[in-house]
């Protein structure tokens, strides 16, 4: 090992081998840990208190756009009156079903087409 060290160096490790004070160790960490038990809290309340008021401030928006959605989904692709053929397809006639099919058929084209094997 050398016997020429850099003072800058020397000095750094004369500051590492002071002893540390337990004591003052404790009291920062327990003021750290205080602070902390009471901010989390704080936060949770502030965060709560956020997503309330914009609820609260958007909900006749979202109940229009839910109501508007709700109605064009149900509305019937053919009138068929009011007899009993109505009845009895009433559940797929309209455009909610018209698109859940529509997904229902590019699900399975989806499957047999990723399925099939491009090798002879």
């Amino acid at each position: 090992m050398t016997e020429q060290q850099d003072p800058r160096l020397q000095a750094l490790f004369a500051n590492a081998r002071q002893d540390l004070d337990g004591e003052a160790f404790t009291i920062g960490m327990m003021a750290k840990t205080r602070l902390q038990r009471y901010r989390m809290p704080a936060l949770i309340a502030a965060i709560t208190t956020l997503v309330v008021v914009c609820a609260i401030l958007l909900a006749p928006s979202l109940l229009t756009f839910a109501l508007l959605t709700a109605q064009a989904l149900i509305t019937n692709l053919v009138d068929l009156g009011d007899g009993w053929l109505s009845l009895a397809l009433s559940p797929i006639n309209n455009i909610a079903s018209l698109l859940i099919l529509g997904a229902r058929i590019a699900y399975v084209g989806w499957k047999v087409i990723s399925r099939t094997s491009y090798t002879n």
